[in-house]
C-alpha cells in the first residue's frame, strides 16, 4: 500500500506538468495502435487502464469511433487534467469518454462486461499477477487485454554509469507471457524493440524521470546519487558515452497482448459443449 500512495502521490504533483515531456509515451502509444491491424475485434466497451490525463483517447476513438470508452487512472490529478468535468467529448466520437478514478487491482466495474482493455505503460509501476487477474475478470469470453509495458535493457545506460549492481524493477518480456498464463489468459503474444532516446543534460533526463511519476526504478537511481561526490563521478561516466546529438538513454519496450478464454461452464457450473455442423 505504501509503495501505490507514493506512486498516487508521484503523479498527482506531476499532473499538468508531465504534459510537457509526452511525446515518448505518445509514440509508443502510436506503435502500440499499429497492433489492431491484426487483431480481429470490435469493441463496444474499452478501458484504457492507466489514461493518464488521456493524451491517448482521440487516437482510440479514432480507432474505434463508435466504441464507448472509460478511462481509468488511479491519479486524481491526473484525470482532472484530462479534463474537469469527468467525461471529454471528440468531434468524431459517436459517444462520450468516461473518467473513472480506480485502483487497477480493484476496478469498479462488472464481471464480465469489457471488450477490450488498453494499457500504455501502466504496468511498470504495479504488480503484475493482481492487475492481471482484476482484467481477467472485467472481460467478457474472448475479450482483449493489450498492452506496453518496460524491459529490464531500459534504462542500462544510467544503471552501468551508476555502477547499479542491484536487480533491476522491470520485468523480462517472458516473465510477463507466464503471469498472463498463470492468471488465466490464453494465447498471449509478446514481443518487443529497444529505443534510443538523447537528452542534452543528464539534469534534464534527472527530471524528466522524476516527472515520469516516480517509477520505483527510477526513484531509486536518483535518489542513491545523493551527494555531490557521486553525482560527479556517474555525471562524468555518462558523459564518456555522448554523442553528436546528446547522451543517449535507452528504453526496451515490450509489447503484450491476450485473450479471456471462453467460458466452458455455465453460471450453474455445468459444462459448456460446442456443437458444429460438419
Amino acid at each position: 500500500m505504501l509503495q501505490k500512495l507514493r506512486v498516487q502521490r508521484a503523479f498527482n504533483q506531476t499532473a499538468g506538468r508531465s504534459a510537457q515531456h509526452v511525446q515518448l509515451p505518445l509514440e509508443i502509444a502510436r506503435r502500440l495502435i499499429t497492433h489492431f491491424e491484426f487483431l480481429k475485434i470490435n469493441p463496444a466497451l474499452i478501458v484504457d487502464l492507466g489514461a493518464g490525463s488521456g493524451l491517448v483517447q482521440p487516437a482510440l476513438q479514432q480507432q474505434f469511433p463508435r466504441a464507448q470508452l472509460i478511462s481509468v487512472d488511479f491519479s486524481s490529478a491526473q484525470l482532472g487534467a484530462a479534463m474537469p468535468g469527468g467525461a471529454r467529448w471528440w468531434p468524431w466520437a459517436k459517444r462520450r469518454a468516461t473518467l473513472l478514478c480506480a485502483d487497477a487491482e480493484a476496478l469498479p466495474l462488472r464481471s464480465g462486461s469489457v471488450d477490450l482493455i488498453w494499457s500504455n505503460l501502466m504496468l511498470p509501476y504495479c504488480d503484475l499477477a493482481p492487475v492481471m487477474r482484476e482484467a481477467l475478470r472485467v472481460l467478457k469470453p474472448d475479450g482483449l487485454f493489450l498492452f506496453s509495458t518496460l524491459g529490464p535493457d531500459t534504462l542500462k545506460e544510467w544503471r552501468e554509469c551508476a555502477m547499479d549492481t542491484e536487480p533491476h524493477a522491470f520485468t523480462d518480456m517472458h516473465d510477463i507471457g507466464d503471469a498472463l498464463v498463470e492468471s488465466g489468459f490464453s494465447n498471449p503474444v509478446m514481443d518487443r524493440e529497444n529505443l534510443t532516446t538523447l537528452y542534452l543534460d543528464l539534469k534534464t533526463l534527472a527530471r524528466d524521470l522524476k516527472w515520469a511519476g516516480g517509477s520505483a526504478a527510477a526513484s531509486h537511481r536518483i535518489q542513491g546519487l545523493n551527494g555531490r561526490a557521486r553525482w560527479n563521478r556517474f555525471s562524468a561516466a555518462y558523459e564518456t558515452l555522448r554523442c553528436a546529438e546528446g547522451l543517449p538513454v535507452t528504453l526496451e519496450v515490450v509489447y503484450g497482448h491476450a485473450w479471456k478464454p471462453a467460458a466452458r461452464k455455465t453460471a450453474q457450473g455445468k459444462p459448456i459443449i460446442e456443437l458444429r455442423s460438419v
